[in-house]
């Protein structure tokens, strides 16, 4: 399970130029694995280029990242945890991806 928050809530809005800052948990059931990686889309075009550094063996692991968004527009950031039932962050094989997303609506 993963859960984003923007500025606090499911929905920022902001001014063009302002910085926001997103908070993430990834959560994993028990006897599922652990948490292997925390990788950020603020744009919303599926690259989920920048990664957050998540420590190795934990089930639940909070992620914080700041971003600014210079136009106006909505965004959908999205969050998208990684887990691996043995926690091998080499392997392609066996890992689950979820997604966490909000709103940014900038003016």
């Amino acid at each position: 399970m993963v859960v984003l928050k923007a500025n606090g809530g499911e929905r920022a809005d902001i001014a063009a130029g302002q910085t926001v800052t997103f908070r993430g948990t990834i959560e994993v059931p028990p006897g599922t694995g652990t948490v292997i990686a925390a990788e950020w889309d603020f744009e919303g075009a599926g690259t989920f280029a920048v990664q957050s550094p998540v420590k190795a063996g934990l089930r639940t692991a909070t992620v914080t990242i700041t971003h600014k968004f210079d136009k106006p527009g909505t965004y959908f950031p999205a969050l998208r945890g990684i887990s691996q039932r043995e926690g091998d962050r080499e392997t392609a094989f066996g890992r689950i991806q979820n997604l966490g997303r909000v709103r940014v609506v900038v003016k």
